[in-house]
């Protein structure tokens, strides 16, 4: 194949390469360049569940293809994309925040947090049904910056197995009040003055975190800080509760709150974020 041009479900991509069809000992040798194409079509396109919170952007992609014929090995690296893409993203508050920061560079968003730069390095090995996320970066609007790796069983049985999930986060240097005051003007929460002055930080923190479990009920945990203003907390969600801590010169605080969520069989029927 050289430069051939189609289309899969959403996703435009350019293919070149070979293939021994052998079917004893035949392999891929392809790479492909994907174009532009929304996230949210491309997730759709590939089966995937959809996201906790609204997700808004495009990527573009390099892919390579190897390995037996009827276990490929899939490879490469995406990067958040600013260019015209394929699909039209679906409204709500990650296509708000992202279009409302775009003449800062804003390329992304999750939830109400935009970004300006994300990118991942990947390998899907289809014989073990294990997709290796073995780094990834993105870059928020206002300052700092996530960093992970980490692993996931696609198999169908992941979707309630507790191992499925392993995921490491890091964050460093994140503007501390520009994301507090996103969530609260989003929430349209007004906080007495007194409290905001206590518990928001003027620094930068950094955190720590953990997504482990299945793919329907994963716990996530993390723990941050503020050095220079000696101020840190933690949380954890579950789908059972969220807890929350924070501890500061001038307040502490501890916090349980008991969650519900749809049944699972709900959760399977799901094709859209909104649903």
């Amino acid at each position: 194949l050289h430069n051939a041009a189609g289309s899969y479900g959403a996703v435009p991509l350019t293919l070149s390469g070979d293939l021994d069809i052998n079917p004893e000992g035949g392999e891929y040798r392809l790479s492909a360049q994907v174009g532009g194409v929304e996230v949210n079509a491309l997730r759709e396109t590939l089966g995937a569940r959809p996201t906790p919170r609204p997700l808004a952007g495009a990527v573009r992609a390099t892919l390579h293809v190897t390995g037996a014929l009827d276990h490929p090995v899939f490879s490469g690296n995406a990067h958040a994309n600013a260019g015209p893409f394929a699909g039209e993203p679906p409204p709500g508050p990650a296509l708000e925040a992202m279009t409302r920061c775009a003449e800062q560079g804003a390329v992304a968003a999750y939830d109400v947090v935009p970004f300006s730069a994300g990118q991942a390095v990947f390998t899907l090995d289809t014989a073990s049904q294990t997709l290796l996320l073995h780094s990834f970066h993105a870059s928020p609007v206002g300052g700092g910056h996530l960093t992970g790796q980490g692993q996931l069983w696609t198999h169908p049985e992941a979707e309630l197995d507790a191992r499925a999930v392993r995921i490491a986060l890091h964050a460093r240097d994140l503007p501390v009040q520009d994301l507090l005051r996103r969530y609260q003007q989003s929430a349209q929460l007004e906080l007495p003055p007194t409290l905001l002055a206590a518990v928001m930080p003027r620094g930068t923190a950094d955190a720590d975190g953990t997504l482990v479990g299945s793919h329907l009920a994963p716990t996530f945990e993390c723990a941050w800080d503020v050095p220079e203003e000696d101020i840190s907390g933690g949380a954890k969600f579950t789908r059972q509760a969220m807890e929350l801590n924070l501890r500061a010169p001038a307040v502490e605080l501890a916090a349980h709150l008991d969650t519900k969520y749809p049944p699972y069989e709900a959760v399977l029927r799901a094709r859209t974020q909104e649903e």
